[in-house]
């Protein structure tokens, strides 16, 4: 069992979903399945980003399928190797953490920090997660943040 942890950040909705899109569509292709788990419900942006997307209506469909909406209920869904969207307050977010991590299954965790909810830890959140996700895909953390190193035993170490 391997969860792994990897994060996202964002100044609004349409900027969330404009940079996740090319990811999610990759790892649909790879028949890889997506769940969220929001605080709010972000699908009027999620519409507007796909209807401005050139797309296939299947695809278009598939996207709309994941479910944007605000969903806060982890209890009741099957995460076994799926792909974890988590969004909302720094406490929500602890605690859809704390409930996945219990849940004792391989996933993978894409939490999505607001860039000024973030700011204010971000040390700690990139010491918690093994990359970032952008409109590139997955990016080791020192790439992004590149006065980090991150060492074997996975400890993040500030570059003055």
């Amino acid at each position: 069992m391997h969860q792994f942890k990897f994060c996202s950040f964002y100044v609004s909705d349409i900027h969330l979903v404009t940079m996740l899109l090319p990811y999610i569509r990759e790892k649909m292709k790879e028949k890889k399945e997506f769940i969220t788990i929001f605080e709010t419900d972000i699908r009027e942006s999620v519409k507007k980003v796909v209807k401005n997307v050139n797309l296939k209506r299947k695809e278009e469909m598939k996207l709309l399928d994941i479910g944007w909406d605000e969903k806060t209920n982890i209890e009741e869904l099957n995460i076994k190797d799926k792909y974890i969207l988590v969004m909302g307050s720094d406490i929500f977010m602890k605690r859809v953490n704390t409930k996945i991590e219990q849940k004792n299954v391989s996933c993978t965790i894409i939490n999505c920090f607001e860039v000024f909810q973030g700011q204010k830890h971000i040390e700690a959140i990139i010491q918690n997660h093994e990359k970032v996700i952008n409109s590139r895909g997955e990016i080791m953390i020192e790439e992004i943040f590149t006065k980090c190193t991150k060492s074997n035993n996975k400890k993040i170490t500030m570059i003055e």
